[in-house]
């Protein structure tokens, strides 16, 4: 069943991106004024929200918005199904997906990846812009792939501030990117961690790496470290840091 009162949310991005058929259950027709708790759009059609919460399910109250009784889209309930530990839960992968149904499965590691024959986070933001600028894209960004994750991101223009949901180290934040800005951070911090230094340094104090500062110069680790202090109150470089790589990784 087509929907056009809807915009398009992680779960339409999803549902073409990996190809994902229609569940056996058919959707049933929703209440007048109903939306759903997951991406807040307008319903005509859709699915009891409890009835795809299970034993297994973490959180169902976060999952759900904080309204377990509530409901959800036709391609929301495709996406809880696909959570199959056996399917190698496609639904809940770190992912960057377009509208048109361009689907990428990216690594951090450039050397995971390349053995994968998968993308890499640090050419994939960058292969992207800005032939794809405008386009309405969701990225999910995690260090953790056993966590389900597309209920809580959101869709959005490759732009000027375009949505990354971001999981890292048990923290879980909405980033909002200016993409010309993540690349010019992601280039400043690889050089720097080409030169030695750590992730944590480049996110802390240079200084704190005194092994590499002193190999480096500690004038010009000096001159280097108040050359992140602007970018490191940027949303998105935390983004940028995450992804960073070496050249030989």
């Amino acid at each position: 069943m087509a929907d056009y009162t809807r915009m398009e949310t992680v779960a339409d991005l999803l549902v073409k991106g990996l190809g994902l058929g229609p569940l056996e259950e058919r959707p049933i027709d929703a209440p007048e004024g109903a939306r759903s708790c997951i991406s807040g759009q307008s319903l005509s059609y859709g699915y009891h929200a409890a009835d795809f919460a299970t034993k297994s399910t973490s959180d169902p109250l976060t999952q759900f918005h904080g309204n377990p009784g509530g409901w959800i889209s036709e391609n929301e309930g495709i996406c809880f199904r696909n959570n199959n530990p056996r399917e190698g839960m496609p639904t809940s992968r770190q992912c960057l997906v377009f509208a048109d149904g361009t689907y990428y499965y990216p690594l951090i590691s450039r050397e995971s990846a390349a053995k994968q024959a998968r993308p890499c986070w640090s050419d994939l933001v960058r292969e992207i812009w800005p032939a794809r600028a405008g386009q309405t894209m969701a990225m999910l960004l995690t260090t953790d792939p056993k966590k389900r994750l597309w209920p809580m991101a959101t869709t959005g223009p490759l732009g000027s501030r375009t949505p990354v949901y971001l999981y890292a180290n048990g923290a879980a934040q909405t980033v909002y990117c200016d993409w010309p800005s993540l690349l010019i951070w992601l280039q400043a911090i690889e050089i720097i961690y080409e030169m030695g230094f750590t992730k944590r340094a480049i996110s802390e104090s240079l200084m704190s790496d005194y092994r590499i500062a002193t190999e480096v110069g500690l004038a010009e680790t000096r001159r280097l470290d108040d050359s992140l202090v602007s970018g490191r109150q940027l949303p998105w470089f935390d983004v940028a840091l995450l992804i960073a790589q070496r050249k030989g990784e």
